[in-house]
């Protein structure tokens, strides 16, 4: 079975948002969009703003928070290098179709892990 290689940058950010999304069951558009101010560490709550716009509050689990804040404070500052950004999981190009690009690159790389077996 294989799982993110916890040893590089993305695969704590792999891990981070596969342990996001198994916690929180939101969407893979939503999770790619997030930026870090949604997360509240304090009382485990992300806000998500969902089709429509709508906002919503879901609960994020320890193991989840654990992986988001290990990638945070290690593999994020890694792939960010010199460049801010206040999105959590950062994208270059970001613009309404950095989202969908970022939705599709998830996919991809989601697809890899259960190929391989990988569960969070």
């Amino acid at each position: 079975m294989e799982s993110p290689d916890l040893t590089k940058p993305q695969g704590e950010r792999d891990r981070a948002m596969l342990e996001m999304l198994y916690a929180t069951g939101m969407r893979v558009s939503e999770l790619v969009s997030m930026d870090i101010s949604n997360i509240n560490f304090e009382s485990n709550e992300v806000r998500v703003w969902g089709k429509g716009n709508k906002e919503r509050i879901v609960l994020l689990g320890g193991k989840a928070s654990q992986a988001i804040t290990d990638y945070i404070n290690h593999g994020r500052k890694e792939l960010l290098g010199s460049k801010k950004s206040s999105a959590l999981f950062y994208q270059p190009l970001r613009r309404p179709a950095a989202a969908a690009a970022g939705s599709e690159a998830f996919k991809k790389v989601f697809h890899r892990y259960r190929q391989a077996g990988a569960s969070p």
